[in-house]
């Protein structure tokens, strides 16, 4: 038996004994309602503070972080049909659009952000969206938008085009049929690959690896034909430095994580709960260096919310429940989990979208509700010691026009690298970058960045992974 069989059984050893946690999950409030189907957090209006976009049945909306976990609508988009919901700077101006796709034969909308207001840029169809993912696929500075529609079994792929202003079709990718995406570099060659869930087909996943300059090819599956895949969340599992996935959803009640190999490719997994119609995420929740999963699942048969805490990689479960006492519904399905630090309190807390089984074939709306981590860090040390932290430096400080910036890790694995205004706003990013165990630095030039010159001020140059972060000022004089 190799060493990755090996830890693989000892693992699944380990999740059979599995014990009762203690939640760290208290509700923060209710927050809207309806069949909501999807949903995303990103700062739009550049306040430092994540907003949060909820995708329903026909109507969508946008909510404003007011602070100390307080929202108020901002928006109400009427696009016809279920929504998957996507903030991106898609025309790489600097702050964020929102992209609303939609199902059932309907149109996908794309809002431009235009100093803090959502305006309505471009429609065009879709047969039956059922995944939005985007990066960098060529690697020229300019995004793409990736559509995956399991009715005509085909990808859509956009990118902004400066001369239309507009976002326009690119043919020639080889995806095919799939209901849930990833981009992200899944084999530490420093580009972006896909991977692509079939939570429709039965059949396995696809992982499409990247040339280095956009053109891509199928070089491998993982899960079987018993799987479905309608969730993926990409994520470094067990600490060797490559993304691992965690895969949910579908009448198959299974959630399970796959585990990379290093090369992009799965050939163990292990297996975590049986739930119908997962909908699972991970992250580090309880701050102490490792991924826990969420799980919200959909169905009469009893739906939950369900915590699983990662303790040194075996897991223990809760059930988070509502407090009837404050008026709050009791659980049912939760079509959606998505996670932010919502009030900025340094951990992570959750939005979940919710509706009602009335009968098999009848779902109707229900309240969706936030819940507010409430970890007691005894114990748990929040401010890592210095061996355990990522050390970060910048030289020259202040600058006038390139600045290099060196940091050191303490572990390999992956990491996103990005640059802010003090607003927020985000600049620059170079996301899902795998490095090495110990030092690394990269140079910026402040005067083409992204092919314009930044204006003189004070910036935040940010490095985080799945358990570590670190934030530098940065101080740019012209």
């Amino acid at each position: 038996m190799n060493n990755r069989k090996w830890l693989t059984f000892l693992l699944l050893l380990a999740l059979a004994c599995t014990v009762t946690s203690q939640t760290p999950f208290a509700v923060g409030a209710t927050l809207g309602s309806g069949v909501s189907l999807s949903s995303d957090w990103g700062d739009f209006n550049g306040d430092g503070l994540p907003d949060l976009v909820v995708g329903n049945v026909d109507s969508h909306f946008v909510y404003v972080n007011e602070g100390s976990g307080a929202f108020s609508v901002f928006d109400t988009l009427f696009v016809p049909g279920p929504a998957t919901v996507r903030w991106v700077d898609y025309d790489s101006d600097l702050d964020l659009d929102l992209i609303v796709g939609t199902s059932d034969n309907n149109q996908n909308h794309v809002y431009s952000n235009e100093g803090g207001v959502l305006i309505l840029a471009q429609v065009f169809q879709s047969s039956s969206t059922a995944d939005i993912a985007f990066g960098d696929l060529d690697q020229n500075g300019t995004v793409e938008l990736l559509f995956s529609n399991w009715l005509d079994g085909n990808f859509h792929v956009y990118t902004f085009v400066t001369a239309s202003d507009s976002l326009l079709p690119v043919v020639g990718y080889p995806f095919g049929e799939a209901t849930s995406l990833v981009v992200i570099d899944i084999d530490n060659d420093n580009d972006l690959d896909v991977i692509a869930g079939k939570g429709c087909c039965m059949e396995p996943g696809d992982v499409f690896v990247n040339d280095g300059g956009g053109a891509f090819s199928l070089a491998s599956h993982f899960g079987s034909t018993s799987s479905e895949m309608s969730k993926i969340d990409p994520g470094d599992f067990d600490g060797d430095g490559d993304i691992d996935l965690l895969v949910s959803g579908g009448e198959y009640p299974v959630v399970e994580i796959f585990l990379n190999n290093g090369a992009g490719e799965f050939d163990s997994n292990i297996y975590v709960g049986s739930h119908y119609f997962a909908n699972a995420a991970w992250a580090d929740f309880d701050l102490d260096l490792d991924l826990d999963i969420i799980v919200g699942t959909v169905g009469a048969q009893s739906p939950k919310l369900l915590y699983y805490q990662n303790v040194d990689q075996a897991f223990s479960q809760d059930i988070i429940e509502d407090d009837a006492s404050e008026g709050l519904p009791l659980l049912n399905g939760t079509f959606d989990v998505s996670i932010a630090d919502y009030d900025n309190d340094g951990d992570l807390d959750l939005f979940t979208g919710r509706a009602t089984w009335q009968s098999e074939f009848e779902i109707v709306g229900a309240n969706n509700v936030l819940f507010k981590n409430t970890h007691d860090p005894s114990g748990v040390n929040r401010f890592q010691p210095e061996d355990h932290a990522i050390q970060i430096r910048a030289y020259p400080s202040p600058f006038n026009s390139q600045v290099t910036i060196a940091y050191s890790l303490p572990l390999s694995g992956w990491v996103s690298l990005e640059l802010f205004t003090l607003e927020g706003r985000l600049i620059w990013s170079d996301r899902h970058y795998a490095l090495d165990q110990g030092k690394e630095h990269l140079t910026l030039d402040f005067s083409s960045m992204r092919g314009r010159e930044l204006s003189s001020g004070l910036y935040l140059f940010s490095i985080r992974s799945n358990t570590l972060a670190a934030t530098l000022k940065l101080m740019y004089l012209k």
